[in-house]
């Protein structure tokens, strides 16, 4: 343990705030249990912008003594004395601890770095940091683990370009992924962002794509699509973007990339430099964290999913079928639990609702949703409209389930639906069931009429269990027949109709496809990546970590440009 005096020193390299108790917003999601309530009523009023940059875009929440509810008064005065500068300390700490053993592991891989052969694949991989998470680290991993194979030349892209220094908190994440970056150019190019002017023109394309990134990277921000940008952060955020595209320009300019790799590539920096390789025709692959890697579209999107669906209708899968039927009735019954998908079990909460059609949203500030609403603005208006017009035309009860995986901190919604919905729930029509109550969602399934989606798994499953599933989405599956697809409100509104007149069916064709999906999102989908400050296990060595990432795999799609869940499913039945 550290004494005193270089305890001291630490929190002073930290610039830590202790003047007017300023407290870095994911620090309180990670660690501080007693002030999460007081954040979560802080958070939607004082979050800021402190810096030019997106990167550096994580906000900060500003606890003053005057300015807290007496409720949670006691709770600041303690843990603002006492616990902020440690916990401060202890992120310091830990992200040092997980900076070494990056390092340890990089040093392992660099002895599998190979020369490429002269007409190796030129792939380009965006390290960052990003809201003071250790996805740069995971990155920085990846880049040696392509290397590793003569048939990619790789190169780093840095993105180390500060506009301010704001942000002490983030400026120390800055420095860290610098020194890693400085131990990794020792055996892998580096191109860095600050060394790159600003000077190009922005074609109308590429403006028109940094204002739709912005719009969406900041929903993801405050968490939530009606959450006010009182501080103009959207208009912020848009000249931010601006600057660094021009940037990538003159790196695209003057480097010739085959491919280049970025972690999510739908928000703020990731979501730029995504879609100007688009726009010039450069294939931008992209990785999720315990999601996927994806050839085709960003990762969180699953549009690789498709393509191996298509693949194997023509094989018997009879076995992926039954598997598959039994995981979901597993979860319906509790005996498989994960992602929050339920709390209770199967027999211990009664569904007394009938007559109903079951709304199920994501959560609202997902990537993985953002952008995909092709019909209704957002969300909050998809559900607001729904209810409207079946109070209006139907006498069909709407039940709205928020998300379960909202009962965790980090993953709650700004927005208020309950308060959009409180006029029909006040006249009966309406049913709102929260993210705390004790509600088997499959139980809701099976006793619909039918299931309202956007883009999320119960789509699938729901489908599965012979419900027909109405989206208005772009999501992956939406097209593929297996659910109804509305792409206008009339035919939104059509298909809705059809359920109060009880003609709109599910056949075994829909079924088999909705299982299919299913299959190759649960069960082939890699890589994984380790989440923030669970750190690296101890002892992991080369080879385990080249397993767990399913690093052959990914070196295999990009080479032969077969997506990867091909490649994984192949594997599962013994092809490979």
């Amino acid at each position: 343990m550290p004494n005193e005096a270089e305890r001291v020193d630490s929190l002073k390299s930290l610039k830590t705030f202790s003047n007017n108790k300023r407290v870095d917003v994911l620090g309180l999601c990670q660690q501080e249990n007693i002030l999460r309530d007081m954040l979560n009523w802080a958070g939607a009023r004082h979050i800021q912008f402190f810096t030019d940059y997106s990167r550096q875009s994580c906000g900060e929440v500003c606890l003053y003594q005057n300015d807290v509810p007496k409720e949670y008064l006691k709770y600041y005065q303690a843990s603002s004395e006492l616990n902020i500068q440690q916990w401060l300390y202890d992120y310091y700490e830990r992200w040092r601890s997980c900076e070494n053993e990056t390092v340890r592991l990089l040093k392992g891989l660099s002895k599998e770095i190979t020369e490429p052969e002269p007409d190796a694949k030129h792939v380009a991989v965006l390290v960052q940091p990003t809201l003071g998470d250790t996805i740069p680290m995971y990155m920085l991993v990846w880049v040696f683990l392509l290397a590793s194979s003569s048939k990619l030349n790789v190169t780093i892209l840095m993105n180390d370009y500060h506009y301010s220094h704001a942000l002490d908190f983030d400026e120390m994440n800055m420095q860290s992924v610098l020194n890693m970056t400085r131990f990794a150019s020792e055996f892998i190019p580096v191109v860095y962002y600050s060394n790159y002017k600003k000077n190009n023109e922005l074609t109308g394309k590429t403006v028109t794509s940094i204002e739709r990134v912005a719009k969406y990277s900041i929903i993801h921000l405050l968490a939530g699509e009606t959450v006010p940008d009182e501080h103009g952060l959207k208009e912020l955020l848009i000249d931010q973007l601006k600057n660094e595209a021009k940037r990538v320009y003159e790196i695209l300019d003057l480097h010739s990339f085959d491919e280049v790799l970025v972690f999510n590539g739908t928000w703020c920096s990731s979501g730029v430099l995504y879609e100007i390789c688009e726009e010039r025709k450069i294939q931008c692959l992209t990785v999720e964290i315990n999601g996927a890697f994806c050839l085709n579209g960003p990762a969180v999107h699953h549009r690789d999913i498709p393509y191996v669906v298509d693949a194997l209708q023509h094989e018997d899968n009879k076995k992926i079928f039954d598997e598959m039927m039994e995981l979901i009735l597993a979860k319906k019954t509790g005996q498989v639990k994960f992602n929050m998908d339920l709390r209770n079990e199967e027999g211990k909460w009664k569904n007394e609702y009938e007559n109903y059609i079951l709304l199920l949203p994501n959560i609202v500030w997902e990537t993985s949703v953002l952008g995909l609403h092709d019909v209704f603005e957002g969300t909050m208006k998809w559900i607001e409209e729904t209810a409207v017009w079946l109070v209006e035309n139907t006498e069909k009860t709407l039940i709205v389930r928020r998300h379960p995986a909202e009962r965790e901190f980090p993953t709650r919604v700004k927005d208020d639906m309950e308060a959009i919905l409180k006029p029909y729930i006040e006249m009966g029509r309406v049913v709102f069931i929260s993210q705390y109550q004790d509600v088997n969602t499959y139980c809701l399934i099976e006793n619909a009429d039918c299931v309202l989606i956007a883009s999320g798994t119960a789509g699938l499953e729901a489908t599965a269990l012979g419900k027909p599933v109405i989206s208005c989405c772009d999501a992956y599956y939406t097209r593929c027949g297996a659910i109804y697809r509305a792409r206008t409100k009339d035919e939104y509104y059509g298909y809705l109709s059809k359920v109060c007149e009880n003609n709109l069916g599910i056949t075994e064709q829909q079924r088999k496809t909705a299982l299919l999906y299913y299959y190759v999102l649960v069960s082939c989908n890699i890589p994984y990546c380790y989440s923030i400050f669970d750190g690296w296990p101890q002892n992991l060595t080369t080879n385990m970590l080249r397993e767990k990432m399913g690093a052959d795999l990914v070196i295999e799609s990009i080479v032969r440009k077969i997506p990867v869940a091909l490649l994984q499913h192949r594997q599962n039945i013994g092809v490979i």
